[in-house]
């Protein structure tokens, strides 16, 4: 019996060649589909850091830590203006179809479980994230920090119980009633969406947000200020759509905009200023 392989499949295989052909090497495997396969697997976790949490290309490129000892691990971001963790699992599928292997979901909770305790043992054969464990480490302790872990595949097929169930294991030792730590997972529809802007609202015509804050603040209390304004935009940016926004928040004016990546990342049409 011949399976259909979705359509999406292939307009999500066409835009991660297009983003990825020459930001990422060759892949690697016994025979060109395997390589394929690898490719498209790492193309993946570049396209939904730099979907998610709106970092270039390029830099969600120099995120990827997949490879022997990962430990379920395929790419960390840190994102300093929005002081959160990115850790990602991703797995391409060619038939369009099923989920990743649930022995593939229980490493990366173990991998999750090993990065949040500043535990590095498990990861002593990967020299990308054992490279890393100092920044990584220097991330944990970030005031305000919260952890996105992100499980992206080109199944259709939404995740089942059983790794639902791993997942909220590790909210309950992490995350019991906060949302320090966050796990969410995307399929091959939500991926076409990603493709396609079909995730994006219509948008509104303007969106105006004033925070007031006493002049004499401390200096970390205005950088989580900072980071608290990134994550309002993080958050309404897509029910902005072209729409013009305006934070009037004075205090962390200069503070948000020194940040380099948000400087980056800032897009034109929000307007921090005074009133």
């Amino acid at each position: 019996m011949i399976t259909e392989i979705p359509l999406e499949l292939g307009h999500v295989v066409a835009r991660l060649h297009a983003d990825c052909d020459g930001r990422l090497p060759a892949g690697q495997g016994r025979d060109a589909p395997e390589r394929e396969k690898n490719f498209l697997t790492r193309a993946l976790a570049v396209f939904a850091l730099h979907h998610l949490t709106g970092c270039p290309l390029d830099t969600a490129v120099t995120a990827l830590v997949d490879g022997g000892g990962d430990f379920g691990l395929d790419a960390i971001y840190y994102s300093a203006p929005a002081a959160t963790l990115w850790l990602v699992q991703s797995k391409f599928d060619g038939s369009g179809r099923g989920e990743p292997a649930l022995g593939d979901v229980s490493k990366f909770c173990d991998g999750i479980d090993a990065i949040l305790r500043g535990n590095f043992i498990p990861f002593a054969r990967n020299a990308q994230i054992i490279g890393r464990q100092q920044d990584i480490l220097q991330h944990l302790k970030a005031s305000g920090l919260q952890v996105r872990a992100i499980l992206v595949y080109s199944g259709l097929a939404v995740v089942s119980q059983e790794r639902r169930h791993l997942f909220a294991r590790l909210l309950s030792t992490f995350s019991p009633v906060s949302d320090y730590l966050e796990i969410k997972s995307y399929n091959l529809t939500s991926i076409h969406d990603w493709v396609t802007g079909a995730d994006e609202a219509p948008g509104v015509p303007k969106l105006e947000l004033a925070i007031e804050m006493p002049a004499g603040l401390r200096r970390h209390t205005k950088r989580y200020m900072a980071a608290l304004v990134w994550r309002i935009w993080q958050y309404f940016g897509k029910l902005m759509g072209a729409g013009s926004s305006r934070l009037t928040c004075v205090p962390i004016r200069a503070q948000l905009r020194s940040t380099t990546e948000s400087k980056k990342q800032l897009p034109k049409n929000l307007n921090i200023s005074s009133t």
